[in-house]
């Protein structure tokens, strides 16, 4: 990080801190700030009440008002100190965001606090020191080391006073935060900028396949009405059929759901076993590796109707038509679990690398489920609902040109996303080095303030 340093340091005394300027302070959080804890249990919801900040609120160093909840201001205790103030930090105390925290802003000040604690700094700059509790010497070097003592990430408020700070001159500690709004905020703008780059890509991709399973390659190619309203126009030689006629009943049934209840039995769940029991986790992953749980070769052999081979598509019941997936060729052999459907398609007829393109991004098929929810109350897909949702289908050669040419494309498209993704990341680390330097004092932004 090309900035100045400070012209003279001195040793902090904390082997992870290092050195720090020759003026600063190190001291615990307690002495500086009143430390206390939010309501334990929520008032009740008012649509016209006070906002309630959850840890779904804190996010990083900002309050987010998505899935913001109000409550009623006359069921919360006096007693409590509940009502936040400008520029109060709210700490998360428990789960897995424990230790994240944001400075409460004007636009929250008598908000309620939740079952968070809120730090009060009564000596220094609240801002500064809001920003050095999402340094990594505080969230990785602290924070991450209380959150380990239990087998449920959790702090309290005399660990949360025992967090060691650094402290410059008020004026300084005034020049740092501003300096590291504005600097952030640059670093958070363009980061947003390349998330809006990537969700732009990502509908590209999709529309690219979608219309390659829909409409095919060919601009030019004669069309004739498909006699749906919302799918128009669909090439001449190309057929409308069910999917149950493209699946096929070789060892056991082409469209089966898994094992339910006592069906499945004698279950070990181990590192390694003889035949992998197949879930949500490998439907939605795409990775068969992932899973720990395995039946013996008799029970394996018992349930012929619920083999997983290569090639084959699963698909969860419990999430929507695209979350599905392709059986890899290097598979453990094993069975499907009651949460998932596979398909076997009629490899003579169909290719699945198609059928499963034309799962995840047809509208068409997407428009088919809906309608299909919308008739009924139900908790997931079944075979029933997937045998009869009707498919283009092209001649199969040209399913196996359509396949290739959206893996020419979409490769190029990932591409791109994989180089701004990586960017967002560097951007990132970026945002934390900054913070990082600026409250420990490993760089000096009093001159670029002044200037």
């Amino acid at each position: 990080m090309s900035r100045r340093a400070y012209p003279q340091y001195k040793s902090s005394v904390v082997e992870w801190l290092g050195g720090i300027p020759k003026h600063w302070v190190v001291s615990p959080l307690r002495r500086l700030s009143r430390i206390r804890y939010g309501l334990g249990q929520p008032p009740n919801e008012a649509a016209d009440g006070l906002p309630l900040l959850r840890v779904t609120n804190v996010k990083r160093g900002k309050i987010s008002a998505e899935g913001l909840v109000f409550v009623e201001p006359s069921d919360v205790p006096a007693s409590r100190d509940a009502f936040l103030r400008e520029n109060e930090i709210i700490v998360v105390r428990s789960g897995a965001y424990t230790g994240d925290s944001a400075l409460v802003t004007r636009d929250y000040a008598g908000a309620v606090a939740g079952y968070d604690m809120v730090a009060t700094i009564r000596v220094g700059v609240p801002a500064y020191f809001a920003w050095q509790l999402l340094g990594p010497e505080v969230c990785h070097y602290q924070f991450q080391l209380v959150r380990l003592r239990a087998a449920q990430p959790h702090m309290n408020a005399e660990e949360l006073g025992d967090t060691i700070v650094v402290s410059p001159p008020n004026a300084e500690q005034q020049v740092i935060a501003a300096f590291l709004d504005r600097e952030t905020e640059r670093v958070d703008s363009l980061i947003a900028k390349k998330q809006r780059q990537i969700e732009l890509l990502q509908e590209k991709r999709a529309a690219l396949i979608s219309h390659a399973v829909t409409k095919g390659l060919d601009p030019n190619v004669k069309t004739k009405d498909s006699g749906i309203e919302w799918l128009g126009q669909i090439p001449e030689h190309w057929q409308l059929t069910r999917l149950k006629f493209l699946a096929t009943n070789t060892n056991g049934a082409g469209i089966q759901i898994g094992p339910f209840g006592g069906m499945l039995k004698d279950v070990t769940y181990d590192d390694e076993g003889e035949f992998k029991v197949y879930g949500q986790e490998n439907t939605l992953s795409g990775d068969f590796s992932r899973g720990n749980r395995w039946i013996a070769k008799a029970q394996f052999a018992e349930m012929q109707h619920y083999h997983i081979h290569p090639g084959d598509i699963v698909f969860t019941r419990k999430g929507s038509i695209g979350g599905c997936s392709l059986v890899s060729s290097d598979v453990r052999k094993g069975i499907i679990d009651s949460d998932t459907i596979r398909l076997r398609v009629v490899q003579e007829r169909v290719s699945a690398v198609f059928i499963l393109y034309a799962f995840k991004y047809s509208v068409f098929l997407q428009g088919q489920v809906q309608e299909t929810k919308r008739g009924a109350i139900l908790s997931g897909l079944n075979t029933s609902t997937i045998a009869n949702l009707l498919f283009l289908i092209p001649p199969l050669p040209e399913q196996v040109s359509i396949v290739s040419h959206i893996e020419q494309r979409i490769g190029q498209v990932d591409a791109l996303l994989t180089k701004v993704e990586a960017s967002i990341q560097m951007m990132r680390e970026y945002r934390t080095a900054l913070i990082s330097a600026a409250v420990t004092g490993k760089i000096d932004v009093r001159k670029g303030a002044a200037q």
